[in-house]
């Protein structure tokens, strides 16, 4: 249950588990994912099929 905070609040980081539910339960982190991934699609890969960065 990472996407949900659970793991934080465990660890008793009320505050940072509370932004990861946020965060979870609004779909802010796909939407992050889909920019990160277009943004590395047109990125030349090497001989191994790795981003050089």
């Amino acid at each position: 249950m990472g996407w949900c905070g659970a793991h934080r609040f465990l660890e008793h980081r009320w505050k940072l588990g509370i932004f990861y539910l946020l965060v979870g339960w609004t779909g802010l982190g796909l939407a992050f994912s889909l920019v990160d991934l277009l943004i590395a699609l047109p990125i030349p890969k090497d001989e191994n099929g790795m981003i050089e960065s």
